[in-house]
């Protein structure tokens, strides 16, 4: 969440995506019930976060020149 506040979202993604792995690696053979639904719930907020991101910041709207600010042909 740090880098995502500092404008490092590459960073950010790579972090959730590793989040997500350990969630899902350490729910798995959990005896609670109660615990797995709770992590699971995590899991699918950090990958829809992840998702989100990924998508806000890898669309055409991000880049450094926006496709509107080119010359036309005359």
């Amino acid at each position: 969440m740090e880098k995502e506040k500092e404008g490092e979202f590459s960073t950010a993604i790579r972090g959730y995506r590793t989040a997500v792995d350990i969630l899902i690696t350490g729910v798995q053979g959990d005896p609670d019930p109660v615990r797995r639904e709770s992590v699971m719930r995590k899991t699918a907020q950090y990958l829809k976060h992840a998702e989100m991101l990924v998508d806000r910041h890898s669309s055409p709207t991000h880049m450094h020149t926006p496709a509107h600010t080119h010359a036309q042909d005359p």
